[in-house]
């Protein structure tokens, strides 16, 4: 059964990354949202981000997370909203009535928008470093890469999901607001205690929080206390909650 699956779902992401590659604008979302988001989101923090650091310091990483974060959630508008174009051409429910039927898909769409999303991710590292981004220890390396393809697999759940349950390309749009709340209502600007009280309760559960604290602990040494354990919860909780929903979600808009 999941080799029946495998094979075409990889058919149906080769297909979508040669398409991708022969639209220019497509290239250009994947690569330049990612480097310029960064850029900006850095000359304008940076003054701030060294403000509030108890030593003075440009510590990068709390802002590498965040941008990563950012980054693969706001490609999801972009990505769900490609699905949806193909659906409205007929070619979901063509591909429905294939010997694999939908799930592989589906399954194709994610890997493909995964590929985007870790992607777009290392871009915003490649662009942190020269701005001064270090990562002292292997732990914290390795938990940003982790979090690069967690978060991604979560925003491609989330991307597959909104582009089976709506049926305009606009529609993508929906997610746009909760993602720019969650981008900047977390740890990876300033500490929790140095926004305003009234959203301080966001900012210190916030799942990019979460991740930031586990990354600086690691980064750091000073450990990680459940940081990692609510990181793992709330991402791995959101991945199973998308891709549940964009399971019944593919079958009922056929």
């Amino acid at each position: 059964m999941t080799q029946s699956i495998l094979a075409p779902a990889a058919t149906h992401a080769r297909r979508l990354f040669l398409g991708w590659r022969r639209n220019p604008s497509a290239v250009i979302n994947t690569l330049g949202t990612p480097i310029l988001m960064t850029l900006i989101t850095r000359a304008m923090f940076g003054d701030l981000i060294r403000a509030v650091h108890p030593k003075g310091e440009l510590d990068l990483l709390p802002l590498t997370v965040m941008m990563v974060f950012a980054v693969e959630f706001m490609l999801t508008i972009s990505t769900s909203a490609e699905m949806i174009r193909e659906k409205r051409l007929g070619l979901t429910a063509r591909f429905a009535t294939t010997p694999s039927g939908i799930r592989s898909y589906i399954a194709g769409n994610l890997l493909f928008i995964l590929f985007r999303m870790i992607l777009g991710g290392l871009l915003v590292v490649a662009v942190a470093v020269p701005c001064g981004l270090r990562i002292h220890t292997i732990t914290a390396g390795v938990w940003l890469a982790a979090f690069i393809v967690l978060a991604g697999l979560t925003a491609g759940a989330l991307s597959v999901l909104i582009g089976s349950a709506f049926q305009t390309p606009e529609s993508a749009m929906v997610i746009a607001p909760l993602v720019m709340i969650l981008q900047f209502f977390n740890e990876g600007l300033m500490p929790a205690n140095r926004f305003v009280a009234a959203v301080q309760p966001l900012a210190v559960n916030s799942p990019v929080s979460h991740a930031v604290r586990t990354a600086t602990g690691l980064n750091d040494g000073t450990g990680v206390g459940d940081s990692l354990t609510f990181s793992l919860l709330w991402f791995g909780g959101l991945l199973l909650v998308f891709a549940w929903g964009a399971l019944r979600a593919s079958r009922r808009s056929l």
